[in-house]
């Protein structure tokens, strides 16, 4: 499976110095980035998955998705880079 580097908060809400922090990224796979990119799903601090109530049960079976899904390792630095994602871009309402 391929895995790419994706921003957390977005290129375009982000400082300069921000685009360049190695803690404004995460590994995901394709799919994945997909969903966090549009706010279907995100991360706590400890790094498990959020799942928007957007997605149906079918499109997270589909999906390959699961609860149980979590990041390897959380950095401090990420953590106010993951905040942002959870307030600003992550959908929590239908």
């Amino acid at each position: 499976m391929d895995v790419l580097l994706f921003f957390i908060k977005p290129w375009s809400k982000s400082t300069d110095s921000e685009r360049i922090d190695p803690f404004n990224g995460l590994l995901l796979s394709p799919t994945l980035d997909k969903l966090f990119d549009r706010g279907y799903i995100s991360f706590t601090d400890d790094g498990s998955l959020i799942i928007s109530p957007l997605l149906g049960e079918r499109d997270i079976s589909q999906l390959g998705i699961t609860s149980s899904m979590k990041l390897y390792k959380v950095e401090a630095g990420c953590l106010p880079y993951l905040e942002f994602h959870r307030e600003a871009v992550y959908v929590n309402q239908i």
